[in-house]
């Protein structure tokens, strides 16, 4: 029987309360089962939850996990156990811990599970403890700190949430909806996320707007709804957000193939990228330089098109602008900016060709990992180019090319190899060998 109809029945039984009068008590029974069969088949919505009390939301939670009526059953639970979680009780983390270990209502994730009996463990929770050390030694010392870090972050959607629930504060309302949205703090419900969305909408939050946008753009908890996605990106890019501004450029490229809308596109990402949107700097830099004809804002986008090879490469209008902003991606350290800048100057594109500059680049690049970066250094020692001429730092970035996997490097390493004593190959090989290791390093770090 559906959600519908059982609910239909119950206020058809009630309209006609004066009909079975003579049989109270099993009029009574009949409303508890349909109630309780509701309870397990019909999510709570975001205003039940939030004015129910959490130990009662343990309690019913704790009664559908054990039912184990079925997916949406675990479902609730689940959306239950959270929210009386954010609300302080500490049990209800042990159950998410173990709805998370077992895949109850959602994918099985050890780590998740882990965070959550980390986060229940106290004298009210005693089994959390004894259930974290178990996880623990059988989790890679990266997992565990993974685990810690979602800790970390319940802790600041713990605080959120004290501010949220009022429901007067957008920017907290927008924050709530985007950790569940991600599942940072907190497991991914995204159900729940577009409910606290939606009331941030209401009061004209331009990031809930530009979020709200993107899950009707895709249909992540919600039916998919380009007009709904349209209004809503339209209305947050009047308030000049800078993502919302990236992703209606998105939309409106991929939704048209008329001049106008890729004029109306290609502003966009530049506003977007003026205020800092990296995103929005890469995809233009990249267009700019892969675009035949030479656009300024100011040219008529129907006007025929000036042909690359009437100017010069280095002072060629659309490439000087794809060097500004590959530029502003590099300055803030991103690791393929840093890399196209790089090719940029050693291929003389939008500036004057220089070696030594291309160098700089590629090795700011390389020591993030950046395997061609990291290939093209190998090729520069090799030459000559920018820097001196040394085949043992040549066969050395080869090497770290390779093993950072680009498969080009194998060939390099091989023939560049043959130019060295055993001695020196060894010591190159050494050296490739340890900086590879504090790449990886560096790369674990950040996300500790």
């Amino acid at each position: 029987m559906s959600p519908a109809i059982l609910a239909s029945s119950t206020i058809i039984l009630c309209d006609r309360s004066a009909d079975v009068s003579i049989f109270p008590e099993l009029f009574s029974q009949y409303l508890a089962i349909i109630s309780h069969i509701l309870a397990k088949l019909l999510p709570l919505k975001l205003t039940q939850l939030l004015q129910s009390d959490p130990d009662k939301l343990y309690e019913m939670a704790l009664d559908l996990r054990n039912e184990k009526a079925g997916e949406l059953s675990l479902e609730t639970a689940h959306r239950m156990f959270t929210m009386a979680s954010l609300m302080g009780k500490y049990p209800s983390r042990y159950h998410l811990g173990l709805m998370n270990l077992y895949g109850e209502g959602r994918e099985r994730n050890r780590t998740r599970a882990l965070m959550w009996f980390k986060l229940a463990g106290s004298r009210a929770e005693p089994r959390a403890a004894q259930q974290a050390s178990e996880l623990a030694a059988n989790l890679k010392p990266v997992e565990i700190r993974q685990a810690m870090n979602y800790a970390i972050q319940f802790d600041a959607a713990e605080a959120m949430f004290r501010v949220a629930r009022r429901c007067e504060d957008a920017d907290a309302m927008t924050a709530m909806g985007a950790m569940l949205m991600q599942g940072d703090g907190v497991d991914h419900d995204v159900t729940l996320a577009v409910e606290w969305l939606m009331r941030a909408v209401e009061k004209n939050n331009a990031e809930a707007q530009w979020r709200l946008g993107l899950a009707y753009a895709h249909g992540i908890g919600v039916a998919k709804n380009n007009e709904e996605a349209s209004r809503l990106l339209q209305l947050s890019v009047a308030q000049a957000n800078c993502d919302a501004q990236y992703h209606w450029a998105q939309f409106l490229e991929r939704h048209s193939n008329k001049s106008e809308a890729r004029t109306k596109a290609m502003s966009l990402y530049e506003a977007a990228a003026q205020q800092g949107h990296m995103p929005a700097q890469l995809h233009l830099a990249y267009a700019l330089r892969a675009d035949e004809a030479m656009h300024d804002p100011g040219r008529d986008p129907n006007a025929l098109p000036i042909p690359r090879k009437t100017v010069r490469r280095s002072t060629a209008p659309h490439l000087v602008r794809s060097v500004i902003f590959f530029r502003m991606a590099a300055d803030r350290e991103h690791a393929a900016a840093q890399f196209e800048l790089g090719q940029m100057y050693a291929q003389g594109l939008g500036v004057v060709q220089q070696f030594e500059e291309a160098a700089y680049w590629y090795l700011l690049a390389a020591k993030q990992g950046h395997p061609q970066a990291q290939f093209h250094l190998g090729f520069l020692h090799s030459h000559g180019q920018g820097v001196d001429q040394d085949y043992a730092k040549a066969y050395q970035w080869y090497c770290i090319s390779e093993r950072c996997g680009y498969a080009l490097a194998s060939k390099n390493v091989a023939f560049i190899g043959k130019k060295l004593s055993p001695g020196e190959k060894e010591m190159a090989q050494w050296r490739a060998e340890s900086f590879v290791f504090n790449v990886q390093e560096n790369h674990q770090h950040a996300f500790r």
